[in-house]
């Protein structure tokens, strides 16, 4: 009975930090606020609540929302389908194959994989010259990861952070996450569970003039895709840095010649 009692306590106290955090909307993206969400929001919470009391799982505040968003976009694509009788395809995602830079710049492409039952994540990052050439690659596993957002904010940390030290100055860096180019590039608010980290990529990009963000479709950086994936497969947390990648160079010389065709 008591700890039925802790387990409702501490699920009431989380559900008062959520509807102050939804209060607070001048804090965090519109989109995630907005009106239209607050039931799909009311309904994660409910489910969060049966998952924790049933199997001890917990979900964080900006898990909650990003996954009653999920929710909401998924149940409109399925009335969608009934309502044409399923006769709409799906929205494929924009082909882009990967493009080098400019003479004289590198391109950096990073990417995040996060499973969310362990909490694991995994990081790449590969910067490649205006011929395609490999120059550095970085591959990290990280423990107790929030979300997959983070894991993204994660990935280009770290990129920014080693070329910089590495004394490069003209700098592409190209993520397949559109939110995170959003939160750089200051086209939405600052997630306050983030904020230390995206200032630390602000502050070094700021210092590096050099340094542009762009993003691309996921079929544009399929490098920097299977580095995260493998990497969150890996046993070791310590972080590897490759100035050969041998274990993909026949996906880099492929990305290569299908530009040069």
């Amino acid at each position: 009975m008591a700890d039925n009692v802790e387990i409702l306590n501490k699920e009431s106290e989380k559900n008062r930090v959520f509807f102050r955090f939804v209060g607070q909307g001048e804090k965090f993206p519109k989109e995630d606020i907005e009106d239209g969400v607050v039931s799909w929001l009311l309904w994660r919470i409910w489910k969060n609540r049966n998952e924790f009391v049933f199997q001890g799982r917990d979900y964080d505040v900006i898990a909650t929302v990003v996954k009653a968003r999920e929710d909401e976009r998924e149940w409109r694509s399925r009335e969608e389908v009934k309502k044409d009788g399923g006769q709409t395809a799906p929205k494929e995602e924009p082909v882009r194959r990967w493009r080098p830079p400019p003479p004289t710049w590198i391109k950096c492409n990073t990417d995040g994989a996060w499973n969310k039952e362990s909490r694991d994540g995994g990081v790449g990052w590969i910067a490649r010259d205006h011929q395609g050439n490999l120059v550095w690659a970085g591959a990290r596993k990280l423990s107790n990861m929030r979300s997959a957002l983070e894991v993204e904010v994660e990935a280009c940390r770290w990129a920014v952070q080693t070329l910089s030290g590495f004394g490069y100055t003209r700098v592409i860096i190209e993520t397949d996450s559109l939110m995170l180019k959003r939160l750089i590039t200051k086209e939405e608010a600052m997630w306050p569970t983030l904020q230390p980290l995206l200032q630390e990529i602000s502050l070094l990009m700021a210092e590096n003039r050099g340094f542009e963000m762009v993003f691309a479709p996921r079929s544009g950086n399929k490098v920097a895709d299977r580095i995260a994936k493998e990497t969150s497969t890996f046993a070791s947390f310590v972080p590897k840095l490759y100035s050969v990648l041998v274990w993909l160079s026949s996906l880099v010389e492929s990305e290569k010649s299908l530009y040069e065709l």
